[in-house]
């Protein structure tokens, strides 16, 4: 066989893989992407923040889109934590609450969004009603988060000035105090 017939052979082949991809799956990967690229551009400093640092986000958040199903996820994740701490630690950025909950949505909208395109082959038929129900339980998720975010800002204003360690490790505690009354709750009886 020829250069040119393999090459031929190739591109049709490739020509039926992109015929084949549904919407469904195409859709769940662009939010992927669009939610990385969002987190991405909260967490970046405004004064790097200019047309070939936003090519450098879009760039990135594109990765765990393709490949949903590797540690590019965790390691974009990663990134905009680390971002997150950078810019209010050395950039001197005061995070506001605002800024706090939608970095929060577009992290947990890109984590789930992965685990759904992992599994979500992109030939699938998807119906509306799973993406109807993934993003409702995004958005009761993240209106979760803001209430008890808003809470606790309330307490916490209400409180007398604690060393700065006091309030993180209450928070950890607080936190795993949540995990385990859940895990409980779900634990299987001896009796079931």
């Amino acid at each position: 066989m020829s250069y040119a017939g393999m090459l031929r052979d190739a591109l049709g082949g490739a020509g039926d893989a992109v015929r084949r991809v549904r919407r469904g799956a195409l859709l769940v990967r662009g939010v992927v992407a669009v939610a990385g690229f969002v987190a991405l551009v909260l967490v970046s400093p405004t004064a790097v923040l200019g047309p070939l640092s936003l090519l450098i986000c879009a760039a990135l958040a594109l990765v765990p889109a393709v490949l949903p199903g590797t540690w590019a996820v965790l390691a974009l994740e990663l990134l905009v934590m680390a971002g997150w701490l950078v810019r209010t630690t050395a950039f001197d950025s005061a995070g506001s609450w605002w800024a706090l909950v939608a970095l929060a949505a577009m992290a947990y909208l890109h984590h789930t969004g992965s685990a759904l395109a992992a599994v979500l082959p992109l030939d699938a038929v998807v119906a509306p009603s799973v993406l109807r129900r993934w993003l409702t339980r995004w958005a009761a998720t993240v209106a979760g988060t803001a209430l008890v975010a808003a809470l606790a800002l309330g307490v916490a204003g209400r409180l007398p000035v604690a060393p700065t360690v006091a309030i993180p490790v209450l928070g950890v505690l607080l936190a795993l105090f949540v995990v385990g009354v859940v895990a409980y709750a779900r634990a299987p009886r001896s009796g079931e």
